[in-house]
């Protein structure tokens, strides 16, 4: 099987040049979404005592996960 053809087909026709473009601005729109959050919830997390990565990475694992792969499926599947 050559691989041009399955590269192809596993992107769904498009280019990597596309797919990676696209990645990259669904992991923009991802962090924007995050930072907003943030924004939203500045109060309670300065009464909490501040930010703190590695509380925050552990109690939204599941939202991380999920998000990541939404953005790759969209994207797999987007018809251009």
């Amino acid at each position: 099987m050559d691989n041009a053809i399955l590269t192809s087909n596993i992107l769904n026709g498009q280019t990597k040049e596309q797919f990676i473009a696209l990645l990259l601005w669904g992991f923009v729109g991802f962090i924007f979404s995050i930072l907003i959050e943030l924004l939203r919830h500045t109060k309670k997390i300065k009464t909490k005592g501040g930010f703190n990565f590695a509380f925050w990475l552990k109690d939204n694992t599941i939202r991380f996960i999920l998000s990541v792969l939404s953005i790759v499926i969209g994207v797999l599947f987007l018809l251009i």
